[in-house]
């Protein structure tokens, strides 16, 4: 089993359950996972999952958000992984690649929770 490491995800954290999808990173032929988020910050998200994770491991992701209709698209790696049950797992996934437009819509989208206004479309 792997060791989980240190959380060193830095920034606001809002506690949001929203809607995460990812994919093994090059493996369009796999299909989408679906998950809700524990957390989110502008770096990184934590999950539960039943899927077996590496760490270290690459995933393309896509992340709904209330303030968009489209979905972000980003890339994050495993870098944290907690057995919080025999059947689950918490894994904390730290952004890698995002584009700009998506990264002012995860900022704008954390500043507004985090101010206690209520994100809307």
């Amino acid at each position: 089993m792997t060791e989980p490491v240190d959380e060193r995800r830095h920034g606001d954290r809002i506690n949001r359950h929203l809607s995460f999808h990812y994919r093994p990173l090059g493996q369009e032929h796999k299909a989408w996972n679906l998950v809700q988020l524990k957390d989110l910050s502008e770096t990184g998200v934590a999950f539960v999952s039943q899927e077996d994770l590496a760490l270290e491991s690459t995933y393309e992701c896509q992340l709904t958000i209330p303030t968009r209709s489209a979905r972000l698209h980003l890339v994050g790696r495993v870098k944290r992984i907690h057995k919080s049950s025999p059947r689950f797992t918490e894994y904390g996934l730290m952004f890698e690649e995002i584009n700009e437009v998506d990264l002012i819509s995860l900022k704008s989208l954390v500043q507004t929770i985090n101010e206690g206004r209520n994100p809307s479309v």
